[in-house]
């Protein structure tokens, strides 16, 4: 859907005079007049498609509950920052478990925080009603005072703070902590300033000591920045093959499964963006980059099962041992590469026993750059 048709519409409101009953009827009338231009997820709430569905198709809200609230553990948080935020489904969610929650919320464009206004929740989701409508009067609130809305149906709630900006600007200046942080940004392809490992840092230095970090990513690149500053771990989703990722400085509950750790530690896909002049000098980078380091310094992922150094030297892969022989590796190299997975050393030549996944990836990451002779952190961040 274009956004310039909310504009349009709301540019309209503004020419009437109309009483909270009125409001709410013209723009009930709106949205049935677009209601096509969305998309019924399966547990019946609403979605957008831009180049691809901005949720999941098994349930925009269900998806925010189990990527979100339940791993937030939200109701024990007092304060929640909610980036790319959207129609407030992510805020919605928490505030239902937590209405003492203090919530602040980030969206670039206002013309998406002002579709919360618009569209109904489910009949099954009735009992969101009341947090639906505090999220609706901070969203009216913002943008009444930024001057795009003028007739007002709800009441505002000062708990509740609307950000309309780039979410670099907003965190770049923002002195707040908080103790959950939700981060719900549109795909990579479409925006890459949000994934370098600059902005994460930014994330991250708004994060409470024992705050929690969550998304519904698992993106290789997120997940490699992140744990250069976080501690990592995975969240499923009801989704077959799909998880979500927490991070905090605690040792995760769940860590990323050894192929995981080692795709994003041994391979190019672990290459984090990087900030630039512009979304697509960003991807121009990361591809420059990745291509500069692939066989030459990390393995290459366009061969999926590359990591899975013990069929190679233990197991009937010959194929296989070729190739990382090809690449430098001997059986007593990848066993020491890989050693930081194991429970106990094997390799002689280990100092600690690697409990977090974030710690496996970073030590992984950098023997394999000890063996290649690359003169580099372990954490990509000083690259």
């Amino acid at each position: 859907m274009e956004l310039s048709i909310v504009r349009e519409y709301f540019e309209s409101e503004n020419n009437k005079h109309l009483t909270k009953e009125e409001v709410i009827k013209s723009r009930n009338d709106f949205f049935l007049s677009i209601k096509d231009e969305f998309i019924t997820t399966d547990d019946g709430s609403l979605s957008l498609k831009f180049q691809d569905t901005m949720h999941s198709y098994i349930g925009a809200l269900k998806e925010r509950l189990y990527a979100y609230t339940i791993p937030s553990k939200i109701e024990d948080k007092e304060r929640l920052l909610d980036i790319c935020s959207g129609f407030g489904y992510n805020a919605l969610y928490a505030l239902y478990h937590n209405p003492k929650l203090k919530i602040d919320m980030i969206e670039k464009h206002w013309e998406i925080s002002a579709i919360s206004l618009l569209i109904p929740l489910p009949e099954n989701y009735y009992f969101l009603d009341t947090s639906f409508n505090k999220i609706k009067g901070a969203v009216e609130h913002r943008l009444s005072k930024m001057g795009y809305i003028k007739n007002l149906a709800y009441r505002n709630y000062p708990s509740i703070k609307l950000h309309i900006e780039e979410a670099e600007i907003v965190l770049s200046e923002m002195n707040d902590k908080f103790d959950v942080i939700f981060f719900d940004p549109y795909k990579s392809e479409v925006s890459p300033e949000l994934f370098t490992i600059d902005f994460v840092k930014l994330m991250v230095d708004r994060l409470e000591e024992k705050g929690i970090f969550l998304t519904y990513l698992s993106n290789y690149a997120i997940r490699s920045a992140l744990s250069c500053f976080l501690n990592i771990g995975k969240v499923e989703l009801p989704l077959k093959k799909v998880e979500g990722t927490i991070a905090s400085r605690a040792l995760e509950e769940k860590s990323l499964d050894s192929y995981e750790e080692r795709i994003i530690s041994l391979t190019e896909l672990g290459i984090p963006y990087r900030r630039a002049d512009n979304p697509e000098e960003i991807i121009l980078n990361r591809l420059k980059e990745r291509l500069e380091m692939k066989n030459k310094y990390l393995l290459p992922s366009s061969k999926r099962n590359i990591v899975n150094f013990e069929d190679a030297f233990t197991g009937s892969d010959i194929s296989l041992k070729n190739r990382l022989e090809e690449f430098g590796l001997t059986k007593e190299l990848a066993e020491y590469i890989i050693c930081p997975q194991n429970e106990k050393c094997s390799c002689g030549k280990c100092n600690k026993r690697y409990n977090s996944t974030s710690e496996r990836i970073l030590e992984m990451r950098k023997r394999i750059y000890e063996i290649k002779g690359f003169n580099h952190e372990a954490c990509p961040y000083t690259h």
